[in-house]
């Protein structure tokens, strides 16, 4: 629905929609029917999936510019009043705040229908690659990051939430603070479209899959023997 030029719920790329699709299994599978999808225990073939998987009909209420763009315009899209909606992970909180956008202000956040209760994760990590050519530097800014300032200094920049648990939550925003808790007591699962539920061949084929599916080159039915067939990889 479409009013006053306004885009009912604005996404961006192919990921952002894989972002989308994730919030949508989510929701119509319930915890354990999402996280069935990838340990086995849910077939990707089965009727519930089916009905999960038919967003055409959400899809058709996006921008139409939405394949040329990232998740910072569509996130644009919200604080220009564009859209209504979307779909997106706590780095657009930061985002609107960047842009002195006050909570409950001038905008609200709130779980996509359906997954109340859930905590959809990921995880920003930072590695000491093998053969790097300055390990010390590289050494001195793990431990910078993972130190309790450099923890609360990211996360407060980022939007996210600290990996350490004697961070103080009134160091960071009213979400955030929102976040720590949900993340302390709702169930976890893990995030397709950030790497976290499958290997990155799977996600790959998913979001091959998802493009065609989104753009029109395929069906329902291809669509979901593709998310399959991917799975299996």
């Amino acid at each position: 629905m479409k009013a006053k030029g306004k885009t009912a719920l604005s996404v961006a790329t192919t990921w952002t929609q894989v972002n989308l699709l994730e919030t949508v299994l989510i929701s119509d599978l319930g915890t354990d029917g999402y996280i069935g999808l990838w340990d086995g225990s849910t077939d990707w073939k089965g009727a519930d999936v089916t009905k999960a998987l038919d967003f055409e009909k959400l899809m058709s209420y996006t921008n139409k510019d939405r394949d040329g763009l990232d998740w910072p315009e569509a996130t644009q899209m919200i604080i220009d009043g564009k859209a209504a909606f979307n779909v997106m992970g706590d780095w657009a909180v930061a985002a609107f705040e960047e842009q002195k956008q006050v909570a409950g202000k001038d905008f609200i956040y709130f779980p996509v229908p359906g997954t109340d209760g859930t905590f959809d994760f990921l995880a920003d990590s930072f590695t000491l690659p093998v053969g790097a050519k300055n390990p010390d530097g590289a050494k001195a800014w793990l431990e910078t990051v993972s130190s309790l300032e450099g923890q609360t200094a990211f996360n407060k920049a980022k939007g996210s939430i600290p990996a350490r648990t004697d961070a103080t939550p009134a160091d960071f925003s009213v979400y955030q603070q929102t976040a720590i808790t949900s993340f302390g007591k709702d169930t976890i699962v893990p995030s397709l479209a950030h790497g976290a539920a499958s290997s990155i061949a799977v996600l790959n084929a998913i979001a091959d899959a998802t493009s065609k599916f989104t753009t029109g080159a395929s069906d329902l039915k291809t669509y979901q023997s593709e998310l399959a067939a991917a799975v299996a990889l």
